[in-house]
C-alpha cells in the first residue's frame, strides 16, 4: 500500500508541475501574439487554456487528477477491507477458491487499470496537443516572416542589381549594361520597378516597369515622398490596398542621389489551414502523437509494474509477521485447512500448539524492546529448525507462537515434540552478553479427538495453554471436563448485569443461633439467581463471573441494599434481626462502599449492630494495608466484622491481631463429621478457643445434626449455623419460621 501511495504521489507531483509548466508557457504565447496580433483567435485559445493550467497546477486541482485519486483510494480501501475480513473470513475463501470469486476480482482489477491508463491517456495527450496547437501556430507566424524576408532578400537583390545597371546605361557602359541584363533576367521580377531620386521624383528609364494599376502606383510615390532617404541607405515599408499586403523597398546609390524602388505583394495573413494541410504539420503531428503514445505507455507499464509489485508487497505483509517473517493468523485457517484433506485417506490428524513465552516482559523492561525483538527473532528461528519436518509455525501476538503438526494416536510422540520446543527455548542462555532464562508453557488441542471442527482447534489449544499456567505445567492437553469457557458463561456474563440492574436476583436468608442461650442470633443474607433461560445459576459460578467482570462492585451495593431494605420491613413488623453481608477481596478496594454503608446507616435509621460483613481470611491477607483502612473506617461506624471459613485460609496470626474483627465462623469441614476422633476433637476445640482468645465471638458452619449441635455446646461455641437449624429461605418464609421455631427469641417489640 505504502508503494501504491508513494507512487500516486509521483504521478500527483508530474502531473501538477507539467500543468504548471504547460500553463506558463501558454500564458506566455499568448502574451507574444497578442502584442503582434490581438485579433488573432489562437492567441486567446492559448491565453485561456494556458491560464486555466496554471491556475489548476496552483490550486493542485485537476478533475482527472481528482478522479484517479478517488479511484485509488477507493480500490485500496476495498482491499484493506477484504484483507481485514479475511481474518475471520479465512474457511469461506478457501471453500470458495475455485469459484468465479478471484476471476471476478482479477476482471474487476484489470478493468479499473484499463480506466486508469485511459484517464492517464487523457491527462498526457491533451497537455501535448495544447503545446502542439500552439507550437503550431508559432511556426506558421514564423514561416510566414520567413518567406516575406526571403522574397524581400531576393527583390533586394534585384533592386542593387537594376540601380546598378541604369548607372552604366548613364555611363554607356553597353558590354558591361549587357551582362548585367543577363543576370537581372534570372532574379524573381516585383510588381513595379522605379528609379527615382531622393525626392520621390521618377527619373526616365528603360529599367522602369509597372504591373500594378496607377492607385497602387501614386501610393507607392506617396510612401517614398513620405520616406526621408540617405545616400546609400536601405528602406523599405508597407501600404495596404484593396485588400492587399504590399511592401517596398527602396536601396541607394553611394555615389548619386538616384535610388531605385521595387514593390511587392505579400499576403496580409497566413492562412491556418493551408498550413494543417501541409507536410511540415503532417510530420510535426506524427512526432507529437508518437511521443504521447510513447510517454503514455512507458508511464502505464512502469506504474503497473509498480502496483503489482506494491500489492505483492501488502500481500505479503498482510500474510506475514513483519518482525519474525513467520506466518500470521491469516494464514493460520488456510493452512490449516491444506493439511486436512491429505488426512481424510490415513488415520491421522492435526494437533495445534499454542507457545506462550513466560517472562517475556521482564525482557522487554530490562534489556529494552530493541533486544526483545532479537529474542522473538531468535525464539522464531529455533522453532522453525525444530519444526521443519514437523509443521508450521506462526506468530500469534507478541510472545505467543502458534504450531500445526500432523498427530497420530501416539501423544507421546506429541509431548516429545514439545519437548524439543522447551529445549530449544533453553538454547537462549544470554542476550547481547546479558544472561537470561527464556522457558514458555504450550497448550495442545488436537483434530479429531478434542473436537470434530477444525476451527475450534486454536480456541481450545488456548484454554489448555491457561490450565497449564493454572497448574504451572510446561505442557497441558486440552481437557473438556476443565473447560469453563463455554457460550453458556459468555451469554449469562452479559445478562448478569441486566439482571442486577432490574433486580432480577433475590435474597435467601440462612438464621443463625446461639446454642448457649438457645435464641435466634441473626441471619446471613445469600444471593441467588434464577435466570429465565439457564434456569438457576450457581451461586459460587456467577459471583466468580463478577469478580472477573468487574460487576462484583454493583453486585455488592445491590445485596447491601436489598439487605437493609429487608431489615427495616422485619423492623416494621416488630422483628429486629441482624444481616450478615459477604463482601468479595475486590470489595475493599471500592471507594464507593464506605459511603454507600454511611448512606444506609443513616437515611434507613439502622443501627450499626444490625449489620455485619463477613470477609474470607485469603480476602484479608491479599492486601492487608488496604484490607486494614477500609476495616478501620467502617469499623468507626459500628461494623463488625466476621471471617468468614476460618481455618481453611493462609490466616496471619500478626494480621489476624491488628484487625477489627468481632466473630469467627468455622469452616463446616471442620464440623460435618459427627464422630469426631480424638484428634480433631482437640483441632476443632482449638478453634473455638483461639477465636474467644481474640474475644471473638465464634460460630460453627455446616451443623446438620443434634450430636454435632451438642457437641459444639459442650466445646463452648457461640452460635451454629446450618441444615439442622434451618436452610436458607426467603424473606417471608422466614417470618413464618420465626413464629414457629422452638428457638425462643428475645428481641422482639414490646
Amino acid at each position: 500500500m505504502r508503494s501504491v501511495l508513494a507512487i500516486r504521489h509521483g504521478l500527483r507531483l508530474c502531473d501538477r508541475v507539467a500543468r504548471i509548466s504547460v500553463g506558463l508557457l501558454g500564458v506566455l504565447f499568448s502574451s507574444s501574439l497578442l502584442f503582434v496580433s490581438p485579433s488573432h483567435i489562437i492567441s486567446v485559445i492559448a491565453g485561456v487554456l494556458g491560464g486555466a493550467l496554471l491556475t489548476s497546477g496552483i490550486l493542485d486541482y485537476c478533475p482527472v487528477n481528482k478522479l484517479w485519486n478517488r479511484k485509488i483510494h477507493s480500490t485500496a480501501t476495498e482491499e484493506s477491507s477484504q484483507g481485514n475480513s479475511a481474518i475471520t473470513a479465512t474457511t469461506d475463501a478457501i471453500e470458495n477458491l475455485s469459484t468465479s470469486k478471484p476471476a471476478q476480482t482479477k476482471d474487476s482489477k484489470l478493468a479499473n487499470f484499463e480506466e486508469m491508463r485511459l484517464k492517464l491517456y487523457v491527462s498526457i495527450s491533451v497537455p501535448l496537443l495544447i503545446v502542439f496547437l500552439i507550437s503550431a501556430n508559432q511556426i506558421i507566424h514564423l514561416s510566414h516572416d520567413l518567406d516575406v524576408k526571403q522574397i524581400l532578400s531576393e527583390h533586394h537583390v534585384t533592386a542593387r542589381l537594376t540601380l546598378k545597371q541604369h548607372e552604366l546605361e548613364v555611363q554607356n557602359r553597353d558590354s558591361e549594361v549587357k551582362t548585367l541584363s543577363q543576370v537581372i533576367s534570372t532574379t524573381k521580377a516585383p510588381l513595379a520597378l522605379l528609379i527615382h531620386d531622393d525626392a520621390g521624383k521618377t527619373i526616365p528609364s528603360a529599367r522602369n516597369m509597372t504591373l500594378v494599376d496607377h492607385t497602387v502606383s501614386q501610393l507607392l510615390l506617396e510612401a517614398i515622398r513620405s520616406t526621408e532617404l540617405s545616400s546609400g541607405d536601405t528602406t523599405q515599408g508597407w501600404f495596404d490596398h484593396n485588400h492587399n499586403h504590399y511592401l517596398w523597398t527602396s536601396v541607394g546609390s553611394k555615389n548619386s542621389d538616384i535610388w531605385a524602388t521595387i514593390l511587392i505583394n505579400v499576403p496580409m495573413t497566413h492562412s491556418i489551414w493551408s498550413f494543417l494541410f501541409s507536410s511540415k504539420l503532417v510530420i510535426l503531428f506524427a512526432a507529437v502523437l508518437w511521443f504521447a503514445i510513447w510517454s503514455c505507455r512507458y508511464v502505464t507499464i512502469k506504474f503497473r509494474e509498480k502496483m503489482t509489485e506494491g500489492q505483492r508487497e501488502l500481500e505479503y505483509n498482510s500474510r506475514h509477521d513483519g518482525l519474525t517473517g513467520l506466518p500470521n493468523m491469516m494464514q493460520f485457517e488456510t493452512i490449516l485447512y491444506q493439511r486436512l484433506p491429505p488426512l481424510q485417506s490415513i488415520d491421522k490428524g492435526l494437533t495445534v500448539m499454542v507457545l506462550d513465552l513466560s517472562n517475556f516482559r521482564d525482557v522487554n523492561d530490562t534489556l529494552g524492546y530493541k533486544l526483545g525483538d532479537q529474542l522473538l527473532k531468535n525464539v522464531a528461528s529455533g522453532l522453525t529448525e525444530v519444526m521443519a519436518d514437523h509443521g508450521n509455525v506462526f506468530r500469534v501476538s507478541a510472545d505467543v507462537f502458534s504450531i500445526i503438526s500432523t498427530a497420530t494416536e501416539d501423544h507421546g510422540k506429541t509431548i516429545r515434540l514439545a519437548n524439543r520446543i522447551h529445549d530449544s527455548l533453553e538454547l537462549h542462555k544470554e542476550l547481547k552478553g546479558v544472561p537470561i532464562n527464556v522457558s514458555g508453557r504450550i497448550g495442545i488441542a488436537s483434530y479429531p479427538v478434542d473436537t470434530a471442527d477444525p476451527k475450534e482447534l486454536m480456541r481450545l489449544a488456548d484454554i489448555a495453554l491457561a490450565q497449564a499456567k493454572n497448574l504451572s505445567w510446561k505442557t497441558c492437553h486440552y481437557q473438556a471436563e476443565k473447560d469453563t469457557h463455554s457460550v453458556r458463561k459468555l451469554s449469562l456474563l452479559a445478562r448478569m448485569r441486566g439482571a442486577i440492574e432490574n433486580n432480577e436476583m433475590s435474597l435467601v436468608y440462612q438464621p443463625k443461633v446461639d446454642i448457649q442461650n438457645n435464641k435466634i442470633e441473626g441471619v446471613e443474607a445469600l444471593v441467588r439467581w434464577v435466570d429465565s433461560e439457564y434456569g438457576a445459576v450457581s451461586p459460587i459460578e456467577f459471583v466468580t463471573w463478577a469478580e472477573k467482570s468487574g460487576l462484583i462492585d454493583k453486585l455488592t451495593h445491590w445485596v447491601l441494599r436489598s439487605a437493609t431494605a429487608q431489615s427495616l420491613e422485619w423492623r416494621s413488623r416488630g422483628i429486629y434481626l441482624p444481616i450478615a453481608v459477604n463482601l468479595s477481596p475486590l470489595n475493599l478496594t471500592d471507594p464507593d462502599l464506605i459511603p454507600l454503608v454511611h448512606e444506609l446507616l443513616h437515611t434507613g435509621n439502622l443501627s450499626s449492630d444490625m449489620l455485619e460483613l463477613e470477609l474470607t481470611e485469603n480476602a484479608v491477607m491479599n492486601d492487608p494495608t488496604t484490607a486494614l483502612k477500609t476495616m478501620s473506617a467502617l469499623h468507626d461506624m459500628g461494623i463488625n466484622f466476621a471471617i468468614d471459613d476460618f481455618g481453611t485460609g493462609l490466616s496471619s496470626f500478626t494480621y489476624l491481631r491488628k484487625f477489627p474483627i468481632n466473630h469467627l465462623k468455622i469452616d463446616r469441614v471442620f464440623v460435618m463429621d459427627p464422630d469426631l476422633a480424638d484428634r480433631d476433637s482437640v483441632l476443632l476445640k482449638s478453634m473455638i478457643n483461639l477465636g474467644h482468645s481474640l474475644q471473638c465471638v465464634v460460630t460453627a458452619e455446616g451443623v446438620e445434626d443434634q450430636t454435632t449441635l451438642e457437641r459444639l455446646q459442650e466445646f463452648g461455641c457461640d452460635y451454629v449455623q446450618g441444615y439442622h437449624v434451618a436452610r436458607p429461605m426467603t424473606g417471608d418464609d422466614l417470618l413464618q419460621w420465626y413464629s414457629s421455631t422452638e428457638w425462643n427469641p428475645e428481641r422482639r417489640a414490646a
